[in-house]
């Protein structure tokens, strides 16, 4: 398959590209060669392989979700440096003073 120059084009457009018509060319080019080559993969005989194995979920194993809470917050915010403003860290760059 050969794509048109109007395909390109209209490819182009989704992608928000503006080309030259010298790069819609190019990229008509390109696409030729890339569809020739999917179309020769597409004649490559797969019946003897065995399709793939995916792990489904049936074989995972899941931890159980649970609330975890070990440090305390004030303990937490005692070892800043920084301001502490209504018990949060207040980061100069994005919460100013008042």
């Amino acid at each position: 398959m050969i794509p048109t120059q109007d395909q390109v084009r209209h490819v182009a457009k989704l992608a928000r590209l503006h080309l030259t018509d010298e790069e819609v060319q190019m990229y008509q080019d390109q696409l030729a060669g890339i569809f020739g080559y999917i179309e020769k993969l597409q004649e490559v005989d797969i019946s003897s392989i065995e399709s793939a194995k995916h792990a489904s979920r049936d074989q995972m194993t899941l931890r159980k979700d649970e609330v975890n809470m070990p440090d305390d917050a004030e303990k937490l915010l005692a070892v800043t440096k920084q301001e502490i403003t209504g018990g949060h860290i207040a980061i100069p760059s994005i919460m100013k003073k008042k």
